[in-house]
């Protein structure tokens, strides 16, 4: 049992690296998805009142 105590620390170390490099890698991936399903959606809502503007007949007002 007292070899075992050597690879531990090694092991500990390693494993907690790759847990926290796998959450960083999860968190932007994730945060790029959001961010591109944030602008499909707001580049369909454009459409969708431009569309709604020429069926009322009224102009955006800057």
């Amino acid at each position: 049992m007292a070899r075992y105590k050597l690879f531990i620390s090694p092991f500990a170390k390693v494993f907690l690296g790759a847990v926290f490099t796998f959450q960083v890698l999860h968190w932007t991936w994730l945060k790029l998805e959001m961010d591109e399903s944030k602008y499909e959606k707001n580049k369909e809502v454009t459409a969708l009142e431009e569309k709604a503007r020429e069926l009322t007949g009224t102009q955006k007002k800057m």
